[in-house]
């Protein structure tokens, strides 16, 4: 019986282990995949405040200013960092990221270690509970959060408060100790991130207060509440085309709640595809998180230790309750689909936790029947193995190379307003300020190939000696109704020899001279089918000297080298 119980630990663990290294690989992978050094959407406002107005730490009108309704210190000190130390690349911010998942999943273990050793667990079945849960906090559902240079303080919202939460469980009755002080600094912190981080400190002192700790830490804790609440607050200006809280609620109630109930429950959505799913588990969260809360706030008797647990982790669920509140009050006006919105789901995964954990503190497995232990079990499998293929078909939203080849507008100096509002940042001439700057610095992708070989623009003399030839087509041609001096192109360019599409072009007239440049890897699926797997990324957009309307040219791919007669393509305008 026990080798019984010893081989069913030991495969426990293991599988735990191959879930977690399956889905942290996979989330790295992607990050690597899908890195640039081109910013994305934000990024570009609040890189040109700093590459472009000067702006620095040194400025705490600027750190403190806001960013739509979030005060972004943290996030605006790690870009400042970027910038003066690593030459804007981006690289630390993403790894940021993930380095912050990663000290949520050490919270994580401690909370597990908490209530394993309050009730006798095993030290491999501590490590399975805490795999599995580290594991899933790594789902690719939060794409945008680790791929995104501007996610940080998406992560940083959660993980402080939650640690917040942890530190006031460990701190001892009545002892300003380590951990209380801690606990403060990190609520202090999290109104740095974003908005729902001030209510950090306002929940912890209800913690407090229900936990039954001493006079002297309520008071403190209540201090600092109201001096952070007060300087957020003043001078706050709610932000411009944003509903307001009582509106959504007066005017779209049962909106309201789809939008709250798909926000909570959306990871579950994501999994079995369906905004069903996301409602019916949205709601499962808030009942199954009230119903513990009721259990614990009726008690008469003094918490213990794994009743403390629970409560802390209730009041982090409770914390991401009221930020999808919060959320919808102020983005129910862009429509309920919002709510599945890919960067929503870190908090919801760690509520989702957070519950998973509460259940693994109360639930004794040798207390019930084999039917209902079954089915734990079942559902439990079910549940890694849906997570599991979810992880290996999630695919991004607006791809990496649509921001490349919006930014080789930029490059060469094309003036294409749509495109770059549609895929770099809503004020066109922010990016472009930025541009000017940074292609003139050697940052932000604009130093790097295959941009940085854009850089001489159109005129120049191309001499070569490739001869292997690409396949491809020249799809479309259109106009650009702010720069009337090039045209638009798309179509598809492969290398049928090396099996991949090369990843910059540029486009030579009979004398040799370069009269434009495309850039590759938007996915052309319908080539794919026809010419090979190695075509699903063939598809390129670039820009041609208006001039050359008519004339025989042709298209030189790079890396690999070869070349497109594109002359009789580029014969009319479509």
């Amino acid at each position: 019986m026990n080798i019984d119980k010893t081989l069913k630990m030991n495969i426990t663990l293991v599988g735990a282990l191959c879930f977690f290294l399956a889905m942290f690989t996979s989330a790295i992978a992607g990050g690597i995949l899908n890195y640039s050094a081109v910013p994305h959407w934000d990024a570009w406002g609040l890189w040109k405040q700093i590459i472009v107005d000067g702006q620095s730490p040194t400025s705490f009108t600027w750190l403190w200013s806001q960013h739509n309704e979030h005060r972004l210190v943290i996030t605006r000190i790690l870009f400042w960092l970027d910038y003066t130390l690593f030459s804007a690349s981006h690289v630390p911010l993403i790894l940021l990221n993930y380095i912050f998942a990663l000290l949520s999943c050490i919270v994580f273990h401690f909370y597990v270690q908490s209530i394993g050793e309050a009730r006798g667990w095993s030290n491999k079945f501590i490590f399975a509970v805490s795999l599995a849960i580290s594991g899933w906090l790594f789902s690719l559902m939060q794409w945008e959060n680790f791929y995104w240079e501007f996610q940080s303080q998406f992560f940083l919202a959660q993980l402080l408060p939650f640690t917040v939460f942890f530190l006031l469980f460990k701190s001892k009755y009545g002892e300003l100790d380590v951990a209380f002080w801690a606990a403060c600094v990190l609520g202090v912190l999290s109104a740095g991130c974003m908005a729902n981080g001030v209510l950090a400190l306002p929940m912890a002192f209800v913690y407090l207060v229900l936990a039954g700790d001493s006079p002297r830490k309520k008071i403190i804790i209540l201090l600092l509440s109201i001096v952070v609440g007060t300087a957020y607050f003043r001078n706050y200006t709610s932000p411009a085309g944003h509903d307001h809280l009582l509106d959504a609620l007066r005017n779209r109630p049962v909106e309201f709640f789809n939008y709250v109930t798909i926000y909570l429950g959306a990871p579950f959505g994501y999994i079995f595809k369906s905004k069903l799913i996301a409602i019916i588990f949205g709601v499962a969260l808030i009942e199954m998180a009230a119903f513990f809360f009721w259990k614990i706030a009726t008690q008469k008797k003094p918490l213990n230790a794994r009743q403390k647990i629970n409560l802390s982790l209730l009041f982090f669920i409770g914390y991401v309750t009221v930020t999808a509140v919060g959320t919808a009050g102020g983005r129910l006006i862009f429509g309920i689909d919002q709510a599945l919105s890919y960067r929503y789901t870190t908090p919801t995964i760690m509520a989702w936790s957070a519950l998973f954990v509460i259940l693994a503190n109360n639930l004794v497995l040798t207390q019930i029947n084999s039917l209902k232990r079954y089915a734990i079990i079942g559902f439990c499998v079910l549940f890694v193995v849906a997570s599991l293929a979810f992880q290996m078909r999630v695919e991004p939203k607006g791809p990496i190379a649509l921001r490349k080849n919006a930014a080789l507008s930029l490059v060469m100096g094309v003036n294409d307003a749509s495109v770059i509002r549609s895929d770099l940042y809503r004020d066109v001439n922010v990016p472009v300020e930025v541009a000017f700057v940074a292609k003139q610095k050697g940052i932000l992708g604009f130093g790097q190939y295959p941009l940085k070989n854009a850089m001489n623009g159109v005129g120049a003399k191309w001499s070569n000696a490739i001869s292997n030839n690409c396949i491809g087509h020249m799809d479309m041609i259109d106009t650009i109704d702010e720069d009337a001096r090039f045209f638009r192109v798309q179509g598809w360019i492969y290398d049928n020899n090396a099996k991949v599409p090369p990843k910059f072009m540029r486009f030579v007239d009979k004398d040799q001279v370069i009269r434009g440049y495309a850039l590759t890897g938007i996915e052309r699926d319908d080539v794919a089918k026809v010419v090979g797997r190695g075509a699903k990324k063939a598809g390129f957009l670039g820009y041609i000297d208006r001039a050359m309307l008519g004339e025989w040219m042709l298209a030189y791919g790079d890396e690999p080298g070869c070349r497109l007669d594109i002359g009789s393509l580029f014969s009319s305008k479509k």
